[in-house]
């Protein structure tokens, strides 16, 4: 990694998030946006692929893990008190036909070395994708914030919707990042 390189800071990702979201507003106007939460723990036992790529990653991964962990953490919690935050905001403008609904299914289960893709370090696996997909379906139908899941990993069923059910915006207050 480039040591010159920095972060995002919060400042910078909360205006950019909702500068993204006006400009699907202003483009798409009758639009439902899922905000999915980000990871919060991080795994150290990267994927070992055969590319150099992600043996260099993993090499570095692991120096300083336990320092590296701590600060990528606390950035992301920070990242996800900005998403949430942002959430809120759009919905509570009120908007007829256009919602921003908060998914935090990948909150409380990160990608381990066991969900990535075996030919690259970052990108899930064919079984991560379907129970992430299954998750957000599963979240834009739940009746209420409160049912929604923040573990994909956990089997589920997907949600058969009933010729009533809509794509809701749920208050997002309860929500403790």
């Amino acid at each position: 990694m480039d040591p010159r390189k920095k972060a995002t800071s919060p400042a910078i990702f909360a205006k950019n998030l909702n500068r993204l979201l006006e400009s699907v507003y202003a483009s798409l106007p009758k639009t439902f946006v899922n905000l999915m939460l980000l990871p919060e723990g991080l795994e150290p036992a990267i994927n070992t692929s055969r590319w150099m790529s992600c043996k260099s990653f993993k090499r570095y991964s692991e120096y300083d893990y336990e320092g590296i962990q701590f600060r990528e953490s606390s950035r992301i919690m920070g990242y996800n008190v900005i998403i949430t935050e942002t959430a809120r905001a759009w919905s509570a403008k009120n908007l007829k036909d256009f919602g921003v609904s908060l998914q935090p299914f990948v909150q409380d289960a990160p990608l381990d070395s066991g969900g990535m893709d075996t030919l690259g370090c970052f990108h899930p696996n064919l079984a991560s994708h379907q129970g992430m997909a299954v998750a957000l379906w599963n979240n834009m139908v739940a009746s209420s914030f409160k049912m929604k899941s923040k573990n994909w990993k956990q089997p589920q069923n997907v949600t058969c919707p009933s010729p009533t059910s809509r794509l809701s915006l749920h208050s997002v207050s309860q929500v403790v990042v």
